[in-house]
């Protein structure tokens, strides 16, 4: 049995968070890791600590990681990512927080690319179809924000996962998702990857797995134990 370093049970922010995450959601999170070149574990992977030591591997520099023999916490990931899209993490240091700043800052620049009124039929779909399946969920009624949110960043990371070529992408979507993407805000989310670009190739895996764990964090919170493709 491979022996990891102590950093990997002490990432907290993600440990549990993959502990948790169903089979698809696994499964589309290592074949997203596998994708990028540097990976070392098999497509068949599905060993907490082997993937949580693999996101730490991925988020730090080779030549360092070698030096201190791990890789570095996930919270640093995050902040690096956020750091380089200008976000402000003055009043983010809870760690769901920033991944949805970062979440955040994509789907604004998508948004920002929509015509007036096509943007805001996009919100009454998205306002409609939160209440609806808040309740088919028996979400509470205050958290039926927070199920908009969760329907937001399987936008976001449906898009970028798609453009990846991740095989798994339809696992963790819905047909309203689906939908969504091939109308005006799928055509305006070509500017997502445009984004990713500018911040740097090193970042193509990051940050759709900052967002991927954001959205199983975001199901957990919710209660939701788990995703059907219909959902």
């Amino acid at each position: 049995m491979f022996d990891y370093p102590s950093s990997v049970y002490q990432d907290r922010d993600i440990y549990e968070i993959i502990e948790q995450a169903s089979a698809d959601e696994l499964s589309v999170l290592v074949e997203l890791l596998c994708s990028n070149s540097a990976c070392t574990i098999s497509s068949d992977c599905r060993e907490v600590d082997a993937i949580v030591h693999q996101i730490q591997l991925l988020g730090g520099n080779s030549v360092s990681n070698f030096l201190r023999g791990s890789g570095v916490f996930y919270y640093e990931i995050v902040c690096k990512i956020a750091t380089k899209l200008d976000i402000d993490l003055d009043d983010c240091a809870e760690i769901g927080a920033i991944e949805w700043q970062i979440s955040e800052h994509f789907l604004r620049e998508t948004l920002q690319q929509m015509p007036k009124k096509e943007r805001s039929s996009f919100y009454k779909q998205l306002q409609e179809e939160s209440k609806k399946k808040a309740l088919s969920f028996d979400i509470a009624h205050t958290l039926t924000e927070d199920f908009g949110r969760w329907i937001f960043l399987r936008l976001v990371l449906t898009h970028i996962l798609l453009r990846l070529g991740i095989a798994g992408a339809a696992k963790i979507s819905t047909a309203f998702i689906v939908t969504l993407l091939a109308g005006p805000i799928g055509w305006s989310a070509s500017v997502i990857w445009l984004a990713i670009d500018l911040v740097g190739p090193a970042y193509s895996t990051l940050i759709p797995l900052v967002i991927l764990l954001a959205t199983i964090r975001t199901r957990l919170s919710l209660g939701i134990s788990q995703i059907q493709t219909g959902s």
